[in-house]
């Protein structure tokens, strides 16, 4: 069975490159051992239940038709050829061992385009699953990997009754597309002014990503007093307004300017009722953009955001997707056309902010023990060359920082992962205490001590 790649699929196959792969990654610990035989058969049954999990990109191409893919039997598929087993000694090792996993290249013309790195460490193996984006978008990859935890312990794994590749071409109902249709007003920036880069320090040529990590309670994000202001403000608005803080901030320090932030922001498209569903790219994004005038009052920042947030959510993806379908198809040499160097540096984007939200389906593995630990990262291609994830995991936030090397060493990831976390504490205002600051763990270029939430 042959299937043609959609609009955004094609876009990051063709971003996928060796010294930048189109990975996107989750990690997990656990508090006990994992066994290599279960977890293979484990991946083998996802692998069936998921059909992109199995497709390939089929040889050829004709002109303007887009590329192909084809779909394997799961009997045609070794999923043990995707699991790699090694030992760590301590963290310093765990995230030598992340940041070359992450930097791997997973091949789209041998299914399954997934890999998994299980790393045997005093206290908890810690288990690190990657998979070419163009396979899926972050919901699609946690899903796929909630089916292998699921399998691992023995729990059902129930899908929705939706086919999972008519999907990935979601088509919006009359009132979607009448507000495609319309001309809300959107929140007015100056375009003249060419955006802000974020401003590299001590830069080195090796490629690939590095990878640091940081988390804090979801208590320490207070909301109360930004909700007297505004009820609708998310915690996604506050990691988007700290991030252009963090950036002009940063770029200040540096003694470079920052006037207008424009930061990625992926819009999850699918529908409500499996919004947490479906093995796919089936995701939108946009741009949220400030000026230096916008970002002086937190007040003011926190209205442009939310304006810029809730305007993507409801026009931008329904916009994209009510296009004529010659006219999508179109799209992925439109933006061959706009990468140009000329055009390029007007569209640049500071960074890419994807945040996934609360995590459910990871309490245990089995046999091997509770889940501890969970993070996220996305891929962060330059430019920007930064991208910064997010999950929830029962009590925690945690994020994670994306880079790539010809940006920031890594103890300049972990100064500007700080400071990011200063920001948050910024816009959140005075409802934030000071045990909420230090409950912070932005320094630690691995991951958090082991601990148990039972």
């Amino acid at each position: 069975m042959r299937f043609p790649f959609t609009v955004t699929e094609e876009i990051l196959a063709f971003g996928n490159r060796l010294d930048q792969p189109q990975n996107a990654c989750i990690e997990i610990r656990v508090s006990g051992s994992i066994d290599v035989s279960k977890l293979t058969n484990a991946v083998a049954a996802a692998v069936a239940m998921h059909p992109m999990a199995r497709a390939r990109r089929a040889a050829g191409r004709r002109v303007l038709r887009p590329p192909m893919w084809e779909l394997r039997a799961p009997g045609q598929i070794d999923p043990g050829k995707v699991i790699q087993v090694t030992d760590a000694d301590n963290d310093e090792h765990l995230s030598a061992l992340r940041a070359a996993f992450t930097s791997q290249l997973i091949d789209l013309c041998e299914p399954p385009a997934i890999r998994l790195l299980l790393v045997r460490r005093p206290g908890g193996d810690s288990l690190l699953y990657a998979w070419n984006h163009a396979m899926a978008d972050g919901m699609g990859g946690i899903r796929f990997f909630r089916s292998v935890v699921r399998h691992y312990e023995g729990a059902a794994d129930p899908v929705p009754d939706v086919d999972p590749l008519a999907a990935r071409e979601l088509r919006f109902d009359p009132e979607e597309d009448q507000a495609a249709n319309a001309d809300p007003s959107a929140p007015v920036t100056r375009w003249n002014d060419l955006p802000t880069l974020v401003c590299p320090l001590r830069p080195t040529v090796e490629p690939g990503y590095g990878m640091c990590y940081a988390s804090r309670d979801v208590d320490a994000f207070d909301l109360r007093l930004l909700h007297e202001h505004r009820s609708t403000i998310t915690v996604n608005d506050v990691l988007v307004a700290a991030l252009h803080l963090a950036i002009a901030e940063w770029n200040q320090r540096q003694h470079e300017s920052a006037e207008r932030v424009m930061v990625l922001m992926p819009v999850n498209l699918r529908p409500a009722a499996w919004l947490h569903e479906v093995v796919a790219n089936v995701v939108g994004h946009g741009v949220v953009q400030t000026t230096a005038e916008q970002r002086v009052n937190p007040t003011v920042l926190m209205d442009v955001v939310c304006d810029q947030t809730q305007l993507l959510r409801k026009y931008s993806a329904a916009a994209f997707r009510g296009r004529p379908s010659w006219l999508r198809r179109l799209d992925p040499f439109f933006i061959l056309l706009l990468s140009q160097p000329r055009i390029r540096r007007r569209r640049q984007v500071a960074a890419l902010m994807s945040n996934v939200g609360r995590l459910r389906g990871f309490d245990s593995l089995g046999t091997a023990g509770s889940i501890v630990e969970l993070w996220g990262s996305t891929p962060a291609s330059m430019p920007p060359g930064l991208g910064i994830g997010v999950v929830r995991f029962r009590n925690r936030m945690c994020l994670s920082l994306r880079y790539r090397h010809v940006l920031f060493d890594d103890d300049a990831a972990r100064s500007f992962l700080g400071l990011f976390m200063d920001q948050i504490d910024v816009v959140c205002g005075d409802g934030n205490s000071q045990d909420a600051r230090r409950n912070a763990l932005p320094e630690s270029p691995g991951e958090t001590p082991a601990r148990s939430d039972e």
